[in-house]
């Protein structure tokens, strides 16, 4: 999605991996926007409901969710 345009958020556990993976997937295209959010549970709504806000905050809006 992202070598097609779109800009994105990654969320995970690990903040390592996931910053590390958010980088690697910024590279599919350039001025290309990835942020990664490490030390989010997604079992826990507000966790979610940060990351959601964040995301939004930074990238404009969001379009879906996987």
């Amino acid at each position: 999605m992202v070598h097609l345009g779109a800009n994105a958020c990654i969320v995970g556990r690990n903040t390592e991996k996931t910053e590390a993976m958010a980088k690697d997937i910024a590279s599919a295209r350039k001025d290309s926007r990835v942020l990664g959010m490490g030390a989010i549970d997604v079992r826990d709504p507000e966790a979610v409901l940060k990351a959601v806000d964040t995301c939004v905050d930074e990238l404009g809006s969001l379009d879906f969710l996987m």
